[in-house]
């Protein structure tokens, strides 16, 4: 995987496991506020992971219109489908494996601990 789709080495990665971390406290709870917390826990992450924002020149091409779109979002949706496919496959192999104890909560810190020690040795 190059380096720019490494999900450890990605900031996007800390937006999902603080996402995911707060899922499952939240499971934790019953009640109705649960819904709406989700809803709300849902509308910080999408605009956390939304992509930056970019000037559009008013004289392309429809053509170079979507070329330019697609080339601006593509790098950012492969990120995040990094990120959210390495966190599952994580979370999976620790569910899969019954030697290993781990509750989601402590792989999720874990996980996270281990990112932001590669960004400050970066």
């Amino acid at each position: 995987m190059p380096e720019e789709l490494d999900p450890l080495a990605d900031p996007i990665m800390l937006d999902l496991i603080g996402f995911m971390t707060g899922i499952v406290e939240m499971r934790k709870t019953d009640g109705r506020a649960e819904d709406e917390d989700l809803l709300d826990a849902v509308g910080i992450l999408a605009s956390q992971l939304a992509p930056p924002s970019f000037a559009i020149s008013g004289t392309m091409t429809n053509e170079q219109l979507g070329k330019e779109i697609s080339d601006r979002l593509s790098g950012h949706l492969l990120r995040l489908i990094a990120c959210f496919g390495y966190l599952f496959t994580e979370l999976a192999a620790v569910n899969d494996n019954d030697a290993v104890q781990v509750t989601t909560a402590s792989l999720l810190r874990q996980m996270s601990l281990e990112i932001k020690q590669r960004s400050g040795d970066a």
